[in-house]
């Protein structure tokens, strides 16, 4: 054991030749090359991180704005919606102004010829006909008013304008866009619930299946016809990132977009406050890097 242990010691040691090499001697023009290099390689490298910069700072100004449920606010589309259910002359159940005018009007005349026939003509007990029949109008015009109608009658008529404004031909129900606003229909009219029953659990999970499913169609329409995909979220006051991006109705979305105002969701942790200064940072940075681009 001792002599192997001589060996391999005597073995790894450098013979030494009595030959002295030199080393070569390092350039300056090398060293400057790859300085060089290497600064360039760094000034690339900042180019992509702000153009990157730039793009998530766009993004994230884009979606904190559009809602992927409801939409952008004070959308025209549904803004006219809301509008012709407010309107006074709009009826509940498929009655028709006209034809509840001309009802109206058939029973107060044969209200008069009756009351001439038994107790002859008197133009007191006309004007107190007249009075009680104006009064009647007045209350069945209540009654069947669409303002005053219930939720359902409601979203039925708006669904029937949401057909009507989208049909790509007289009778269309089936196309992507018509399906699209009708289940936009149908969303925020199960928001209204959801914003004044926040323990109603099947409402909200509802409504998600009803926001993923819209997104299938209006991707589908993208693929299909790319124009008229533009044309219904625009119309419908969405984003191509809210149709695109994947949704799920969880407390982030119900605080990021304050569908129950004061109500805390979900606790902020020191990883989220850092991304949302990253975020500030990223916007302000692109706006300089705008303004300086303008002013060269």
């Amino acid at each position: 054991m001792i002599a192997l242990r001589i060996f391999a010691q005597t073995s790894l040691r450098p013979l030494s030749t009595g030959v002295k090499v030199q080393a070569a001697p390092f350039s300056t023009s090398t060293f400057q090359y790859a300085s060089a290099l290497k600064t360039a390689k760094r000034a690339k490298a900042m180019k992509i991180k702000q153009k990157n910069e730039m793009k998530q700072s766009q993004k994230a100004m884009r979606t904190d704005k559009v809602d992927p449920v409801l939409g952008k606010a004070e959308n025209p589309f549904l803004v006219r919606l809301k509008a012709e259910l407010a309107e006074p002359e709009v009826l509940s159940k498929g009655f028709e102004t006209s034809d509840v005018q001309k009802l109206l009007f058939g029973a107060e005349q044969a209200v008069l010829v009756l009351n001439e026939r038994q107790m002859g003509s008197n133009e007191v007990i006309a004007n107190k006909v007249k009075l009680n029949e104006q009064k009647k109008r007045l209350v069945i015009s209540r009654v069947l008013s669409m303002k005053n109608s219930n939720k359902v009658e409601q979203t039925k008529f708006a669904t029937k304008l949401a057909r009507e404004e989208f049909a790509r031909f007289p009778g269309d129900t089936g196309s992507s866009e018509v399906q699209a606003a009708i289940l936009t229909v149908r969303i925020h009219s199960l928001m209204d619930h959801v914003k004044s029953n926040p323990k109603d659990l099947d409402a909200i999970r509802d409504t998600r299946m009803l926001v993923q499913k819209r997104q299938k169609l209006l991707r589908y329409l993208k693929k299909e016809d790319a124009q008229k995909y533009f044309l219904a979220i625009e119309k419908l006051g969405l984003s191509d990132e809210a149709v695109n991006n994947e949704f799920n109705m969880d407390r982030r979305y119900m605080q990021d977009f304050s569908i129950w105002p004061g109500r805390v969701m979900v606790k902020e942790s020191k990883r989220d406050l850092e991304e949302r200064k990253l975020i500030r940072r990223t916007r302000k940075k692109a706006v300089r890097a705008a303004l300086a681009s303008k002013a060269v």
